[in-house]
């Protein structure tokens, strides 16, 4: 019986370790196992792992930009990052993308100072090189112990890294070339690691910082465009109002809360406003904006919520 029961064992531990020799299931169980890597610091966030070090070696002897920027945006060390996307740069300057990537995902480092205007120049329209020159005056002032408690208290250059990216006519994280540049890449070199195919995935591709900038910037925007409304300046008023919407709108679903709230307060001002000068449809419309967006936040609290309360012990992972 004992005998039966060894044989049986090993014969079914040998069956399970032949599934290991198909890619498909290698692929399946490192994906099962990416949860864990955060949790238990299975990743060593200053050094690269054995594949992307040998890719990382091969691109650099190869001269191959696109493979160079794919190292960098996954390095876990600053300096080294930001060498990579210099290199990858060079190489091929459509690829100066590539820099926000870095820069959104180390926040502060002394090349961010170069970057920006070098975004700036590539793409003019984006707000996103302001929102990222914003975020490394925030950090600045926090090693500094110079937290501004309102936004009148804020450096000039924050000012104006925050009126640049409301004034911009779009906002644009890259996230869709750089999932081009991953394939590109991944087939390139043969790689059949999942966790590098989908490393990245779940973030909005936004400075930490944007959401909270962004929610303190339209809130003085408002109250600028009630002073103005207060002197029967409504046009001044409604410019201001306006920017806050507008802002809002390029901003979705990466706005999180805090900016979705002043949005929803800017259409209702709107609203007002054109009630005041008599315009019902216009202020019929406005009130209708702030409803849907109203509507669009309580769907997803209400899906956080149930999401959080009702999930049983079979679907816990590593998060919990």
């Amino acid at each position: 019986m004992r005998k039966t029961t060894l044989a049986t064992i090993a014969t079914c531990t040998l069956a399970s370790l032949l599934f290991f020799l198909a890619p498909v299931f290698r692929q399946a169980f490192s994906v099962s196992l990416m949860q864990w890597h955060a949790i238990f610091g299975t990743e060593d966030h200053g050094r690269l792992s054995p594949e992307l070090e040998a890719v990382a070696r091969k691109a650099e002897k190869n001269q191959d930009a696109e493979a160079l920027a794919f190292v960098a945006v996954r390095h876990g060390n600053p300096s080294e990052s930001a060498r990579l996307a210099d290199e990858a740069v060079h190489l091929d300057p459509n690829l100066i993308w590539v820099y926000a990537v870095v820069a959104v995902k180390f926040s502060s480092f002394p090349e961010i100072d170069r970057w920006v205007p070098a975004l700036e120049s590539f793409d003019p329209q984006n707000a996103l090189p302001h929102l990222i020159a914003a975020e490394k005056i925030d950090i600045d002032l926090v090693d500094r112990r110079q937290i501004p408690h309102r936004v009148e208290e804020n450096p000039a250059a924050w000012k104006d890294a925050m009126a640049a990216a409301f004034q911009s006519s779009k906002l644009d994280n890259y996230f869709g070339r750089l999932k081009e540049l991953d394939r590109r890449v991944l087939l390139r070199y043969g790689s059949d690691d999942p966790y590098q195919a989908i490393s990245g995935e779940c973030w909005y591709g936004l400075p930490t910082y944007a959401a909270w900038d962004s929610s303190r910037y339209a809130k003085s925007l408002l109250e600028s465009g009630e002073t103005l409304e207060a002197r029967g300046d409504r046009k001044g008023a409604s410019e201001k109002y306006w920017a806050v919407a507008r802002f809002g709108q390029m901003m979705g679903p990466a706005g999180r809360f805090s900016v979705r709230r002043t949005l929803i307060e800017a259409y209702k001002r709107l609203g007002a406003l054109s009630e005041k000068e008599g315009n019902n449809v216009e202020a019929g419309f406005y009130t209708s904006l702030a409803d849907q967006v109203n509507q669009a936040e309580e769907k997803e609290l209400a899906f956080a919520r149930s999401g959080y309360g009702s999930r049983e012990v079979s679907h816990w992972n590593a998060s919990w």
